[in-house]
């Protein structure tokens, strides 16, 4: 049951999945709750349940599940993770950012887990947090692409070239792009010839 949940993980951002993947992962959730039930003292199994209701787009299941692996192993930073996903997914920046926080707080030099910490940074408008945060995480990882693009993404909001992402959808998006104007257009042209 777990190597089907890893398997079909769902990124932040992405659409649930539909027909037969959904279906796979149905039986592995049936799985996961009889081990669950069977070990409820272990971190493991409410972690896969929320991972695995968080694929079929069952977001307030997924919480509850993680939220419960989180209590079990509140050290367990992949938990942390997977409920901040959770948490962005709901539009609960407020919590993403505690929940991120709190990873960190356990792993400080974790790149990847500043670089979420700064996603929910920006989504929650704390544009300076944000800005604070990619630029340590840039500072630890200077070749990673995800927070370069991070970075990118929080600059244009500071500098106003794009607006500020109301969900974590729209911060995926690319900015519309301006259209050049008759004479930009038309200088471009000259220059070409």
């Amino acid at each position: 049951a777990f190597d089907v949940v890893w398997q079909y993980r769902r990124e932040p951002g992405r659409p649930a999945l539909e027909s037969d993947d959904a279906e796979k992962l149905t039986q592995a959730i049936s799985d996961l709750q009889s081990l669950s039930a069977k070990y409820p003292d272990s971190a493991k199994a409410p972690l896969a349940l929320g991972m695995a209701w968080f694929a079929v787009g069952k977001i307030d299941q997924a919480r509850n599940q993680l939220q419960r692996s989180a209590e079990i192993d509140p050290e367990d930073t992949i938990v942390l993770k997977e409920l901040g996903s959770v948490c962005l997914e709901q539009q609960d920046f407020a919590a993403a950012v505690k929940v991120a926080q709190r990873a960190v707080a356990i792993c400080p030099d974790d790149s990847d887990l500043l670089g979420n910490l700064a996603v929910s940074q920006l989504l929650a408008t704390q544009l300076s947090d944000a800005k604070g945060t990619i630029a340590y995480a840039l500072k630890l990882g200077p070749e990673d692409p995800v927070n370069q693009n991070i970075a990118r993404i929080i600059q244009q909001v500071l500098t106003e070239q794009r607006p500020q992402p109301a969900t974590l959808q729209e911060m995926m998006q690319r900015p519309p792009q301006k259209k050049q104007s008759f004479f930009a257009r038309l200088f471009k042209r000259r220059r070409s010839r």
